[in-house]
């Protein structure tokens, strides 16, 4: 197949755009229509830096991620964050949800399913760190410096990758043909030195938390099966927030030459095209992976933003930590390893749930996160202090239940209660009025459904809270329940 010229930019690859007719065409050729700028966006950033433009910080985002309780953390060097009580409640919202996400996806795939853990300071010494180190430095992985530190008087790095701690685990344990596909997961604190005018919050930090589930196989070939039902499942999960996505396929000349049926199944199950970077004979992809998908959605800058990917090694690649595997026969083979992030890191999910409450703003007025994210899920109003007890009653039944609940219980007129500024990130708001026997009279206000001054009784709000997606993403409220207790932090 004639792929023809391209690009000059990058001497170790070439880029292309695989329609989902299958055509490959060089990304200086291809005339991009007028519903494609979110992929013209995209090529810009890859193929042609220098025309996209750093764009500055929209400062409405920035506001909203920092009211909601994302901090840069004063006590370090700029990239670090630290979160208040509501960041914190998002944070390991985003934890929960996505476990649920890989253990539901082993389930179905019938992979046995282990999650670790793991250190975040490495001895630089150990021969097969040398090797990754080695190799990452040499294609500038995660920026262009890693964290080096000395401790008690020995050289030591950050972790850098989430795979480390996977790899070593797999490699210590006597792997046989009968155990493979097996997965391994571990949410991982990894530092990477970003560029200090290029940092946001939440978006672009040094140190963050990667989600991420290695599946060990047998061959590239098994690997590949699995891939496609990954990327079924990551398709899901994206188009349960945002329609608008863009695939950054990256591959070794050798695997497209064996495998270009298995590009085009992506294409075509995207119905778009996708951009495809080819890297030249014998060069591997960043660490020595045979083929990388980044999935891409925009912020409302228009800005890609990554927030899923898989890769496949063929586990021959010094990053891999050598893990082998033993045959019926009792030879040792290679394992193939998809590694695979099917909601980005930790922080940039909360950056694209918060980037999404802000679209939802400015097109119907309101900000909405899901329900299972919102830090409070339900703010009950005492209506004056004669209907206190009802709401405490209230709250502690839904609390049972494993709602987020608070109560606004200030000594306030209840107008200035309905105009609290945090009320625009909750999805139900409980007004509780005096004499209001067995709680048989709520008024009821939840604005994403369109559900205002409604009238309905404890059992029928239960029922519809936990109706929510995500209802049983038990995290606890982490902030004191009484909103009079909180103004210390909330002033």
């Amino acid at each position: 197949m004639s792929i023809g010229k391209s690009q000059k930019n990058y001497p170790d690859r070439k880029y292309y755009i695989l329609t989902s007719s299958s055509a490959i065409i060089p990304v200086e050729d291809y005339k991009f229509n007028k519903t494609e700028v979110r992929m013209k966006s995209l090529v810009d950033s890859e193929c042609f830096f220098k025309n996209h433009k750093y764009k500055n910080k929209k400062i409405k985002l920035e506001k909203m991620i920092n009211d909601i309780g994302f901090e840069w953390d004063p006590l370090s060097e700029p990239g670090h964050m630290r979160q208040m009580s509501y960041a914190t409640i998002i944070m390991e919202a985003i934890e929960k949800y996505i476990w649920l996400i890989v253990n539901k996806f082993c389930n179905e795939q019938d992979i046995p399913l282990h999650r670790i853990s793991g250190g975040e300071l490495f001895d630089s010494s150990n021969q097969e760190l040398k090797k990754q180190i080695s190799l990452i430095s040499k294609n500038l992985m995660y920026g262009t410096n890693q964290y080096n530190v000395v401790a008690n008087r020995k050289k030591q790095i950050l972790r850098y990758s989430a795979c480390t701690q996977k790899l070593a685990i797999a490699k210590r344990i006597n792997l046989y043909s009968k155990d493979l596909p097996v997965g391994f997961f571990e949410i991982s604190k990894s530092y990477r030195f970003e560029i200090e005018n290029e940092l946001q919050l939440c978006k672009r930090v040094r140190s963050f938390h990667l989600p991420e589930l290695h599946i060990i196989n047998d061959s590239l070939a098994s690997s590949l099966k699995i891939a496609l039902s990954v990327h079924k499942k990551i398709l899901n999960e994206i188009e349960k927030f945002d329609p608008e996505y863009e695939l950054f396929c990256s591959v070794t000349n050798d695997f497209f030459k064996k495998n270009i049926d298995f590009l085009k199944t992506i294409a075509k199950s995207i119905t778009r095209p996708l951009l495809l970077a080819i890297y030249n004979e014998g060069a591997n992809c960043g660490n020595g992976i045979k083929i990388d998908i980044e999935y891409k959605v925009f912020d409302t800058l228009i800005s890609p933003v990554e927030i899923a990917t898989f890769q496949i090694d063929d586990g021959t690649s010094d990053f891999s930590f050598d893990v082998k595997f033993k045959k019926r026969d009792g030879v040792k083979k290679s394992v193939s390893t998809i590694h695979t992030v099917f909601f980005s890191s930790i922080e940039r999910a909360a950056y694209f749930l918060i980037d999404r409450a802000i679209k939802k703003e400015t097109k119907i007025g309101f900000r909405q996160l899901p329900f299972w994210a919102s830090p409070i899920q339900t703010r009950i109003i005492a209506y004056d202090n004669n209907s206190l007890e009802d709401a405490k009653m209230l709250a502690e039944e839904l609390n049972l239940l494993n709602f987020r609940v608070d109560i606004d219980d200030r000594k306030i007129p209840y107008r200035s209660k309905k105009k609290a500024k945090d009320l625009k990130w909750i999805p139900y708001v409980v007004t509780v009025e005096k004499n209001n026997k067995n709680l048989q009279n709520l008024i009821i206000e939840n604005k994403t459904k369109g559900i205002i001054g409604k009238i309905m009784r404890k059992n029928d709000l239960i029922k519809e809270m936990k109706a929510e997606e995500g209802s049983n993403i038990a995290v606890p409220r982490y902030i004191p329940m009484l909103l009079s207790k909180r103004e210390l932090l909330d002033s």
